[in-house]
Order: C-alpha cells, then structure tokens, then sequence
C-alpha cells in the first residue's frame, strides 16, 4: 500500500514539474492579420500563428488527423446597453496525411463543399491550415448604416478525437490542445 501512495506522488510531483513545459506552447499561437470584407455577405478572413509544433506534425505523419476550430463571433455595439449578439459561426479545418500518396489532405468548411486540398508541401499544408479565408458570416442587410460592430475570433488546435481504446493510450495527445486568446476587431458600416 506504501508503494502506491509512493509511487502516486511521485508521479504528481513529475506532472507538476513538466506541466509549464507542456503548457507553454499555449501562449504561442495567436490570430494575426483579421480583416472583415463583403459586398453582398459579410466575410472575414484571418490567419493564426505559430500553431503547429514539432509533436503535432508528428503525430500527423504517423496517421493521426488534426483538426482546428475557428469561432467568430459578431456584436452590435450599444453605447447604453450590453451589446448586440448577431451571430456565432464556426469553421472547421482537418489535415489528413496519406501516406499511400505521400501528401496531406485538408478539409475546410468555409471551401463549400469542395472535396479537399491535396498538396505534398508540408509548409503549404501549414498555410492552409492555419488560414481562415473569406469565411461568410452575415448577410449585409443585417449591419446598419452608421452603427458599430465588434468582430471577436479565436482558434482552438488540436488532435481530432480519438477512439476509446487509444485516448487512454495516447493520453499525451491531449497536451498539444492549444487555443489562442480572443481577438476583437471593431469596425463600422
């Protein structure tokens, strides 16, 4: 029985430790470059930094899909009141790697039904993963003239979801989950 308590806290001790090593990627990524374009729809565009790490890439040679999220989130601004909620949309990125072909394929919600993009270029599936691109949102005649908006986007990056078995086997997995902080941009019509 001593053995166990032993052993158990030695294994906190060691969580402990390595925790801010596992961690510190979190900080890491981050939305840059968001713009908010649109004639007809409402579209934004943005790209995240510094999202893949060296585990990440991998694991995704070995077989294992990475998905990202993107959430955006669009406010009416009220001087005297809480602001407006309009909307909240999310978009969805999955990279594949096949290794039959030797090249990733990646899946984009906002590409319409497109079947995916191919490439072999590990540098080139980065770009397109982490890029979120004319992604519609709102329809025009919902913004006012004259009134202002708050645009809020944040990205979550992680391992798809495994089966039973191997979530309990691959626990490390879970540590490279990395969510950016939310990015606000404000801006009028």
């Amino acid at each position: 029985m001593k053995n166990i308590i032993l052993y158990s806290l030695y294994l906190l001790a060691a969580l402990v430790l390595f925790a801010p090593d596992v961690c510190s990627a979190d900080g890491e990524a981050y939305i840059a470059g968001l713009s908010v374009s649109g004639s007809d729809d409402l579209s934004v565009s943005f790209v995240v930094r510094d999202a893949f790490t060296k585990d990440m890439e991998d694991a995704l040679k070995s077989g294992l899909p990475i998905a990202f999220a993107f959430t955006v989130e669009l406010d009416r601004v009220r001087s005297v009141w809480f602001n407006e909620a309009l909307g909240a949309w999310e978009f969805r990125h999955v990279v594949r790697y096949d290794t039959l072909k030797d090249e990733y394929v990646v899946s984009r919600d906002e590409a319409n039904g497109n079947s995916g993009v191919r490439t072999k270029d590990l540098g080139e599936m980065k770009e397109i993963m982490s890029a979120l691109t004319l992604a519609r949102i709102a329809p025009q005649k919902t913004l006012e003239a004259g009134e202002s908006y708050d645009l809020r986007a944040k990205a979550t990056l992680k391992a798809s979801t495994l089966p039973f078995f191997l979530d309990h086997v691959l626990f490390f997995v879970k540590a490279w989950n990395i969510e950016t902080d939310w990015f606000s941009y404000r801006f009028s019509r």
